[in-house]
């Protein structure tokens, strides 16, 4: 086994960055080499390679933020030739981590090689033995979910009571939330400064309005005659302006941002939003497939609405709208944002591990089975008995009480009657309409209640194991616990360990 590292640090005195090049076992690129610097040899200094890990999973809880980890990159400077490493700038700079697992001579070209990790250096630890500690793209998502600030200078800025306050957003289709109010004297409600594609309703406490005219901006907006009017809109702005002040309370149904001017409210495409207006990943740095094929498997709308007032991050964000639909999020090892979701295991495993391919297989405690699943659906604003119209009817009066809807809870008899302390499951999702509320809740009613058994499977790390990915459905087989079959199971979590005699990979399956 060889490994290959290649980093960008800044060189303060040249104002460029400059490649430098280690390796475990030496290597040189060849005169033709059309993806590194040619001629270049790979000094023999990389003391501890990279240990990589990912999850499923953020602590004990399946779904929402999956983590991944790549620890440090130890190189040997006992010698101090590479003293010169510590007069560059690394936080925040590029490196690459390659390995060859082959047992015949190192691959001529880079491309032989394998990327094991696309990453960005947080900090370089001096001494003998020079650490690179490691982080990943997904400290990025720590970044303010947010589209802006008011200034408080007035009109579009928002009057001296929003200053500091960030700007509200709506993702997806969101129903019954409360714009925020930026000129009083004109009645101009801001719903997001990045636009909005539709406004499918207003009412004050619950006593609709009519829907008026649309125009190009906040200038055109308090120009308009309302003497006719209830609402207009200026849905390129996020702004919508009422003829007076409510009796009560406003309130809006509405379709969110339209990124090129297309409508997203997929879990999966939102997702994608957040990460590149929130996060700052651009389009390279997205897992396209990824995103396609959960766009495929959960096709419902969903909504999100922020206000401003608390303080929020990307990371935020995304956890809610990925644990609505049971999904995950994360940052591959080549240092892609990808998307997926959990389920139960595909009919085809991707790998199949049998006792002689494994080293040790251990079982693990499994969670408490789930035997009744209900899910909340399209959150809003619930009003007090004051807030609400007196004409609103019975029927609009309980809804405008209630801060979401609920599906009817749904059983798993065989499990209720099989696990005795299997448990209830009430869950709040972002979903707009009850049919996929349903539909979800179901699916996950049937990924909870089923008996599954854990294992750790740990299994020397070449070129089958390697290409394992969390998410994956892969196939163990051994003469215990029931396995002598074979059985079908998801990967959790997948840690590869270059550092024994005989480097492994551990795999955490359900």
């Amino acid at each position: 086994m060889n490994w290959l590292m290649r980093a960008w640090p800044y060189d303060p005195s040249l104002g460029v960055e400059v490649p430098v090049y280690a390796s475990l076992r030496g290597w040189r690129t060849r005169p033709d080499e059309p993806d590194a610097e040619p001629n270049i040899y790979w000094d023999r200094r990389i003391e501890v390679p990279l240990n990589v890990i990912s999850s499923l999973f953020d602590g004990d809880q399946v779904g929402g933020r999956s983590t991944a980890s790549v620890g440090s990159v130890k190189i040997a400077n006992s010698d101090g030739a590479l003293d010169r490493w510590l007069d560059l700038d690394w936080d925040g700079r590029r490196i690459e981590l390659y390995r060859y697992l082959g047992a015949d001579p190192a691959p001529k070209y880079l491309a032989g090689w394998t990327l094991v990790t696309r990453r960005t250096v947080e900090e370089i630890v001096p001494g003998d033995e020079l650490e690179l500690v490691l982080t990943t793209a997904q400290a990025r998502f720590t970044a303010k979910a947010r589209r802006g600030v008011f200034g408080g200078t007035g009109g579009i800025d928002g009057g001296e009571s929003l200053k500091g306050r960030s700007q509200p957003f709506l993702l997806g289709v969101r129903r019954r939330f409360e714009p925020v109010l930026i000129d009083a004297e004109y009645n101009i409600y801001l719903v997001d400064p990045a636009g909005f594609d539709a406004l499918l309703s207003a009412d004050d406490g619950g006593d609709p309005f009519a829907l008026g005219p649309d125009v190009a901006g906040y200038t055109a907006l308090r120009a308009l005659d309302m003497a006719s009017l209830d609402v207009a809109t200026a849905k390129a702005a996020g702004l919508v302006r009422l003829s007076e002040k409510p009796l009560y309370r406003l309130r809006l149904s509405a379709r969110g941002v339209a990124p090129g001017g297309v409508w997203i409210s997929r879990a999966a495409d939102l997702a994608v939003h957040v990460a590149t207006a929130f996060a700052g990943l651009t389009a390279p740095e997205i897992d396209a497939a990824s995103v396609a094929a959960l766009n495929s498997l959960q096709p419902a709308d969903l909504g999100y609405w922020y206000d401003g007032t608390s303080d929020l991050t990307a990371e935020a964000v995304l956890d809610e709208i990925m644990d609505t639909v049971g999904g995950f999020w994360g940052v591959t090892a080549a240092g892609l944002f990808t998307v997926g979701r959990y389920d139960l295991p595909a009919a085809e495993p991707s790998a199949r591990f049998t006792a002689r391919d494994m080293l040790r297989l251990t079982p693990q405690q499994p969670a408490r089975r789930i035997k009744t699943v209900r899910l909340s659906y399209r959150p809003g604003l619930a009003l007090a008995e004051q807030e609400i119209a007196e004409s609103a009817t019975a029927a609009v009066r309980e809804l405008a009480g209630q801060d979401r809807e609920w599906t009817a809870p749904a059983t798993d008899a065989a499990t209720a009657t099989e696990s005795l302390l299997a448990e209830t499951l009430d869950k709040d999702t972002l979903f707009d309409q009850l049919a996929a509320a349903e539909a979800e809740r179901n699916r996950l009613l049937a990924v909870l209640s089923a008996r599954r058994r854990p294992f750790d499977a740990v299994v020397p790390l070449d070129d089958v194991s390697e290409a394992v990915r969390v998410g994956q459905t892969i196939e163990i087989a051994d003469q215990r616990y029931g396995l002598a079959n074979g059985r079908l199971v998801v990967v959790l979590a997948a840690t590869q360990d270059a550092q024994p005699d005989i480097p492994e990979a551990i795999l955490t399956v359900l």
